[in-house]
């Protein structure tokens, strides 16, 4: 095992090597060391070993995102909706508007987990029909629980467990 340790500036040479895109071996012969020696420093030393993890995690990040531009400005359509969604959601976000409430039509078909199935009812019955107004057919208590009598969720025309 080599004993040698790096001191505080050649650790930071190393983490600028790193960041500029060099490999673990290149940026280690740009120090000076071999990388046995690196790697035992990275051993020794967790902080050091946290820094190595994200300058290269960093640079390969930079990486994508300069590719990702590059492929949105060269007519890549796909590139530009992730580019501008994530990066002006305000502009080019996905929009959810409930401002006008939904119907919910389509049957729960969870059947093959029962205790998913019955979360889903009960998701359905308290947020769902909770919120149809005098003409439909439920109305929340303070607890969530419905006043009237509970409408069929399979679409048979008759109330679950009948």
């Amino acid at each position: 095992m080599n004993i040698r340790k790096l001191d505080k500036y050649k650790k930071e040479q190393f983490i600028q090597l790193l960041k500029m895109g060099n490999t673990l071996t290149m940026a280690a012969k740009g120090i000076g060391v071999a990388p046995d020696t690196v790697l035992d420093e990275r051993k020794r030393d967790k902080r050091f070993d946290e820094r190595v993890k994200d300058a290269r995690y960093n640079y390969q990040v930079t990486l994508v995102e300069d590719a990702l531009y590059t492929a949105a400005m060269g007519g890549n359509v796909t590139a530009q909706i992730f580019f501008l969604k994530n990066r002006a959601p305000d502009r080019w976000g996905d929009r959810v508007d409930f401002s006008g409430g939904m119907k919910v039509e389509q049957e729960i078909s969870l059947s093959k987990d029962p205790r998913l199935r019955q979360l889903a009812e009960e998701v359905y019955r308290k947020y769902v029909l909770s919120q149809e107004q005098p003409g439909g057919v439920r109305q929340a208590d303070e607890q969530g629980d419905l006043e009237a009598k509970e409408a069929p969720l399979d679409g048979s025309g008759e109330a679950p467990g009948s």
